[in-house]
């Protein structure tokens, strides 16, 4: 029986042994059949495993981690939430300004026109 241990076999070849060696219905006669000892497939079990656990522990567990947001994107994230802010104001004062224009003009303080804006009216 030739031995493939003492070649250096590709890793993709000792999974294939493994494999089959799992498929396999009698592991003697699958060694046999591909030219290696039994104790070698049964090895190569051993290495798959150890190597299967020590990749699974460097794994944290759960959900990768975001990476951190772009300095630029949270530094106008910030500008817009203060924009928005101000906008809001100037809305408001807008809407008082309003309600003034309305009883200024309802008293007869004022007379609207149509593009120069409000004309004031002394009495």
């Amino acid at each position: 029986m030739s031995t493939l241990q003492n070649e250096r076999l590709s890793p993709q070849r000792k999974l294939e042994l493994v494999q089959g060696m799992h498929q396999a219905k009698n592991v003697k006669e699958y060694a046999e059949q591909v030219g290696v000892d039994r104790s070698y497939l049964y090895e190569l079990r051993r290495e798959m495993e150890q190597a299967s656990l020590e990749a699974w522990s460097q794994r944290t567990v759960g959900r990768p981690s975001q990476p951190p947001p772009d300095q630029e994107v949270v530094r106008l994230q910030t500008e817009l939430e203060q924009l928005d802010e101000k906008a809001t104001v100037w809305e408001a004062r807008a809407r008082f300004a309003g309600i003034i224009l309305d009883a200024l003009e309802s008293v007869g303080a004022l007379k609207k026109t149509s593009s120069l804006g409000p004309i004031f009216l002394r009495n």
